[in-house]
């Protein structure tokens, strides 16, 4: 009687597993969709239906009918666009694991050119950001450079009159002429200006490529800009 009882409590136990394994399941079933035949879940079937509804063409060619294998396309897809349209720039590395996803699509029957196109786009506006970032540091250095120059000039010659004063000179016609020659104030006061106004675009520009800046476009997207942004920020809940 002993073993039984145990035996009794296992089986019993076994039940209750195997049942709320099928209430699972049941509930995942129901959280799910069947969107153009794509299996999705239910916070990604708009998205899911926008594709289809302004792209037909995107999954016309795809020739696997294995559902799991078609939801994990279509996962890949709402990755891709995620990593695309969130509000931040791309390293290196995101662009190229994106391209290698759009190939990985492109080869299963997928038409992504709109996706293509705004990566190419993307890839363009880094390398046009980093471009501009060189050119920056090179003026900023340049104009530090010949500041850092004439105030070593000017501050060897301001000590060699300031001697020539202790030793009952007077050179105040030289006093008069270093300070006109001091870059006229003004223009010193232009230049150090402007390399504060670089060294601001510079770091703006270093914000943007570390992430912290970004610009949200919609390259062929058949919805205006802001109403897809609000669209994609609803799916996947993205930064305001």
């Amino acid at each position: 009687m002993g073993i039984v009882i145990p035996i009794m409590m296992m089986n019993l136990h076994n039940d209750m597993i195997r049942n709320q394994q099928r209430q699972n399941d049941m509930r995942d079933q129901q959280q799910r969709q069947n969107v153009n035949g794509f299996v999705v879940e239910s916070w990604q079937v708009s998205l899911a239906k926008w594709i289809f509804e302004t792209y037909p063409e995107t999954a016309l060619n795809v020739q696997s009918q294995n559902p799991k294998l078609r939801t994990y396309y279509m996962n890949v897809l709402f990755g891709i666009i995620r990593k695309l349209y969130h509000k931040r720039s791309l390293s290196d590395a995101e662009l190229s694991k994106i391209s290698n996803w759009l190939s990985y699509l492109t080869q299963a029957g997928f038409k992504v050119e709109w996706l293509w196109s705004k990566l190419d786009t993307e890839k363009k506006e880094r390398d046009a950001c980093e471009a501009r970032i060189v050119e920056l540091k090179q003026k900023v250095k340049k104009l530090e450079g010949a500041m850092s120059g004439i105030k070593a000039e000017l501050g060897k010659i301001s000590n060699g009159l300031s001697y020539l004063t202790q030793a009952s000179f007077k050179v105040e016609w030289l006093w008069s002429k270093l300070d006109t020659a001091y870059l006229g104030r003004k223009k010193r006061n232009a230049c150090e200006a402007r390399i504060v106004e670089l060294k601001q675009e510079l770091e703006k520009l270093e914000r943007t490529m570390s992430g912290v800046k970004g610009k949200l476009r919609n390259e062929k997207a058949k919805l205006n800009p802001s109403s897809f942004r609000n669209f994609l920020r609803s799916v996947f809940c993205l930064e305001t």
